[in-house]
């Protein structure tokens, strides 16, 4: 809520010419003037959504201050893994990993709990060879679902996400998977027109699932489940990326499930905004490179 002052132009001129010109003897229609002149509240305009501008504006990509958010950043530190190491199937990259000893990091911010209290236990790490970032996600949930295509509404299915600037632009990638290894990717610089990578490029990223790569309906989740992507440099197909070695990039990893039983949307690094989106710059973390 801010208070605004607000008075005609008249009141305005009235009051400065009294108070020049009068002396003492016109105080006491000072006093009144400025008392009928009383301080207006008014609210700050809202977004459909009832989304403050200020937060808006950080999800479009611009620096901008939350008023009352304080902005937290979590640090990855992605370890880089001699390509001769990379196993060829992809199945046997988290043993991989276990072997390199890359942890896991919890995409356990639910920013949303009065509205979608239900919270499943999400993990990934983050480890690079220099011109490939390798992800591996560990979930458990009530239920999975995976009925999307590359390039369709994965988001609606159980999904993981990494959003990402890669450069110094402002310009962000999301990268969205279900768990069959269906994907999309996004480039631009806010929430809107944003641009779609090709099937050519999407199928540069290698991925698999423990799932299965084929489609299916909502059903029961018996077990936990995993995913891994491999996604290659050239995937960032708005910039020309030769390598990650030595750079910090910001990010965020995400989980959501928007036509699941129970939907969900968890962050890793912590969202500050009133109701669920996940195109918020302002609020991604660091990913360092070794």
């Amino acid at each position: 809520m801010v208070r605004t002052r607000t008075y005609k132009y008249g009141q305005k001129f009235w009051a400065a010419s009294h108070l020049v010109c009068g002396g003492a003897k016109f105080l006491p229609f000072l006093l009144l003037a400025f008392l009928l002149c009383e301080p207006a509240i008014a609210k700050q305009p809202t977004h459909q959504g009832a989304t403050p501008c200020c937060e808006q504006q950080a999800c479009d990509g611009h620096t901008s201050t939350i008023s009352n958010k304080k902005v937290v950043m979590k640090k990855i530190i992605a370890k880089r893994i001699d390509a001769t190491k990379m196993p060829t199937a992809l199945a046997d990259i988290p043993a991989m990993l276990d072997a390199e000893g890359v942890g896991y990091n919890a995409i356990d911010s639910n920013n949303w709990p009065d509205a979608f209290p239900y919270t499943p236990r999400v993990e990934v790490r983050v480890a690079h060879t220099g011109n490939n970032i390798i992800l591996h996600y560990r979930v458990e949930e009530k239920t999975v679902r995976a009925v999307a295509e590359d390039n369709g509404k994965v988001w609606e299915d159980a999904c993981c996400e990494f959003f990402s600037i890669p450069a110094a632009d402002g310009v962000y990638y999301n990268i969205e998977c279900n768990c069959a290894g269906q994907m999309l990717i996004g480039s631009g610089a806010g929430r809107k027109d944003r641009e779609r990578a090709t099937k050519e490029v999407l199928d540069t990223v290698k991925r698999w699932s423990s799932l299965g790569r084929e489609p299916f309906a909502e059903k029961a989740a018996l077990a936990q489940w995993q995913l891994v992507m491999v996604i290659p440099a050239s995937a960032f197909f708005k910039h020309h990326i030769t390598s990650f070695a030595g750079t910090t990039i910001r990010a965020n990893f995400y989980k959501c499930g928007d036509m699941l039983q129970q939907k969900h949307y968890l962050s890793w690094n912590p969202i500050g905004l009133p109701r669920p989106n996940f195109h918020c710059p302002e609020y991604f973390g660091e990913v360092v490179f070794e």
